[in-house]
């Protein structure tokens, strides 16, 4: 029993759909392959990095490999990073001046601010520094980055005899904060400052708070 069709017949009912995929901006299909190299790269260095391996050489034949990655930001943040605990604030303050110049509105943007500042304390170049410090304070209020600023910059003050000022930004650290890591290294800060001025009694309370 054959039935008259008008038109033509496609058989898609158990056929895969035409599918393109993923294409770039002038309507090219992209070769995902390609493509995913860059990505699979980039968690291969986070996760030997989490685990504490030494991955600067591989960011760098990252950087020179994938040059329009979207991950260059990120790789070259964590080389920052890593430059700061190897304590080579040059390098670091160096790095991170081209960074903020490239990426102005990336989400990482305070964090590296507050490294530009806290090398720029290990330098001695507190002015550098205060600016810094302002800077995240100011421009990035009732963040994380905000209160770790006041505790460095607290520290860099009273290291310069300005402790009235250093304990003011403990505090505001301390009671603004609802994060409760910076809220027990500010309380730490507030214990070691009032041992050092004899005075225990106050010292304890902050000890207690830790």
């Amino acid at each position: 029993n054959t039935k008259n069709h008008n038109g033509l017949n496609f058989y898609f009912k158990n056929s895969p759909k035409p599918y393109i995929g993923t294409i770039d901006e002038n309507g090219n299909p992209i070769n995902i392959n390609n493509q995913a190299k860059d990505v699979i790269k980039y968690f291969e260095i986070k996760k030997a990095y989490e685990k504490g391996k030494d991955v600067v050489d591989e960011i760098d034949e990252f950087l020179k490999e994938y040059q329009n990655s979207v991950f260059v930001p990120d790789m070259e943040f964590l080389k920052m990073k890593i430059l700061d605990k190897e304590n080579k604030p040059d390098e670091v303050i160096k790095l991170a001046k081209e960074w903020i110049k490239k990426y102005a509105y990336n989400e990482n943007l305070p964090k590296v601010l507050l490294l530009i500042a806290k090398n720029y304390t290990k330098l001695g170049f507190m002015s550098d520094a205060s600016y810094f410090y302002q800077r995240i304070i100011t421009e990035y209020p009732n963040t994380k980055e905000a209160y770790l600023a006041m505790i460095y910059w607290g520290d860099q003050l009273y290291i310069t005899g300005e402790s009235k000022k250093a304990l003011e930004l403990y505090k505001k650290a301390l009671y603004s904060t609802k994060d409760i890591n910076i809220a027990s290294l500010a309380a730490m800060r507030l214990a070691q400052r009032y041992m050092d001025k004899g005075d225990i009694k106050t010292a304890f309370e902050y000890y207690k708070r830790v």
